[in-house]
């Protein structure tokens, strides 16, 4: 009717429409993303002439089982949110930490979209098309009622600092701010207010910056030798190979040098602390919904497929122990981490070296 009949009172009416019986769900629906895709199915059950089946998804998270198990690809809040808590960078979440995420890790998924599939191209064959337009509920937490946020950090810090792995701060944890300008107040004095003060000493030091570059470079032009590493003990250098001019070129050198990697480090936090605000904007919401959709269909549907079947397509939900999945693959993610930041440092050790000879 070309949008008539689509008010604004109309469209309250449809976002009010979550459950008229289950007295926990809620009475509206949260945002527009949810709405939408709601929408989307009711257009596609209702136009769509062919056999089909709508496959709902969790957050999609990492591998659950076999040798591949903690699997990810990107980077995505989860990651996030386990390498900044290990390394003490997040302490403050927004919320109550009883949120209830309905995750479902990607093989998981995979095995249930080609059961689904299998299931509607045979029930095609038939006569009866009552069942088209089946929603299966991809996600796992409504197996387990006691699972949340808090429980899972709980579960997996003493394995984390029993493992005694590099970069995990023993004082590590997350705490839960429920109330909003509370925890504002938390994030601007503690982060956004020294970390703008910082940056203003950082515009000042920059100005020195340029000197430890144009010095350093008009040193290797003359071929005059020196050692950044002067003050080290641990230095190769013997204080006495380099002469006096040497030494004092070693030390313009460390003096130019502070400046420089004070202002590194100070961009580094900058950009550390941009990624800590998108995760807040992007994922509090997350982190703290109660959602729980019922995933009857896809039980049921695993309960039909024989011995062989269930082994090759596994998407049996029973099978998950929720905790311990998810720091199973919390720590293959840190692993990653520990990777990418010894393979960051072996190349900044071999880059001072190239430059010391």
């Amino acid at each position: 009717d070309g949008g008539r009949g689509f008010d604004r009172a109309r469209i309250a009416q449809l976002q009010s429409a979550t459950s008229r019986t289950d007295a926990t769900q809620r009475a509206l629906w949260p945002n527009n993303y949810t709405f939408t895709k709601h929408v989307t199915e009711h257009v596609v059950r209702h136009y769509c002439a062919v056999p089909h089946a709508i496959v709902r998804l969790g957050i999609v998270s990492p591998v659950c089982k076999g040798p591949h198990l903690g699997w990810f690809m990107g980077n995505g809040g989860f990651v996030f949110l386990v390498i900044g808590i290990a390394t003490g960078n997040i302490k403050y979440l927004r919320g109550d930490g009883r949120g209830r995420p309905d995750f479902v890790p990607v093989d998981y998924t995979c095995d249930t979209i080609c059961g689904v599939t299998a299931a509607t191209l045979l029930r095609g064959g038939s006569s009866s098309s009552d069942s088209d337009g089946t929603i299966y509920q991809c996600g796992v937490i409504a197996n387990d009622p006691v699972f949340d946020v808090r429980s899972s950090v709980q579960h997996a810090k003493p394995i984390f600092l029993g493992l005694n792995l590099p970069y995990v701060q023993r004082n590590a944890g997350i705490h839960f701010i429920e109330n909003k300008f509370l925890f504002f107040a938390i994030e601007f004095l503690l982060y956004e207010l020294p970390l703008w003060l910082l940056s203003l000493v950082s515009c000042v030091a920059s100005t020195l910056c340029s000197w430890y570059w144009w010095v350093k470079l008009y040193y290797h032009v003359l071929d005059l030798p020196y050692d950044i590493d002067f003050l080290s003990t641990s230095s190769k250098k013997k204080n006495s190979e380099l002469t006096l001019s040497g030494q004092i070129r070693s030390l313009q050198l460390i003096l130019f040098d502070k400046p420089y990697a004070f202002v590194k480090r100070v961009r580094f936090m900058q950009r550390a602390r941009d990624k800590l605000n998108w995760f807040n904007a992007n994922y509090t919401y997350f982190v703290n919904q109660r959602w729980c959709f019922t995933h009857d269909n896809v039980k049921a549907l695993y309960a039909t497929l024989d011995e062989t079947s269930q082994r090759k397509y596994n998407f049996d939900v029973n099978s998950i122990e929720f905790n311990k999945y998810a720091c199973d693959a919390a720590l293959v993610c840190f692993k990653k981490y520990i990777g990418y930041r010894d393979t960051k440092k072996q190349s900044q050790t071999r880059y001072e070296e190239e430059l010391r000879k």
